[in-house]
């Protein structure tokens, strides 16, 4: 099964929840699994991602990626003074969990995943696709 294309998620933290999307494009990188890929992706606030994912051969994803929270996001009660970028490695199910809360980071964050369609309103939205 390939992970190239866009991915919503829904997302519970602390203090907070949203809604997001990522694409996961052919690349070239360090991986020698199967299947990699370079990761792209915003949320509703204006939180980005970046990072690369790879397919490993019994399906499950191991995904890195950067958070960076840009400062004026409130994150808590007040809005952030100045910007966050943080590095999260995970290894996903297959399909990232096709819908399944999954529990990431550190503190932790419930999050949802599933494929969209490419010409996703989610996508165009967040200017993740033409």
């Amino acid at each position: 099964m390939s992970i190239v294309g866009g991915w919503g998620f829904v997302y519970c933290g602390a203090v907070d929840l949203g809604v997001g999307a990522f694409t996961v494009d052919l690349g070239i990188g360090a991986f020698t699994i199967d299947e990699y890929g370079n990761v792209n992706g915003r949320d509703y606030s204006g939180v980005a991602y970046s990072g690369t994912a790879a397919e490993n051969t019994d399906g499950t994803i191991t995904m890195e990626f950067r958070v960076t929270v840009p400062a004026g996001v409130v994150q808590g009660t007040t809005p952030m003074v100045m910007p966050l970028d943080r590095k999260v490695s995970q290894t996903f199910p297959p399909l990232f969990g096709n819908g399944a809360p999954i529990e990431i980071g550190q503190p932790p964050v419930r999050v949802m995943i599933r494929r969209v369609p490419p010409y996703s309103a989610l996508l165009r939205w967040l200017k993740l696709a033409p």
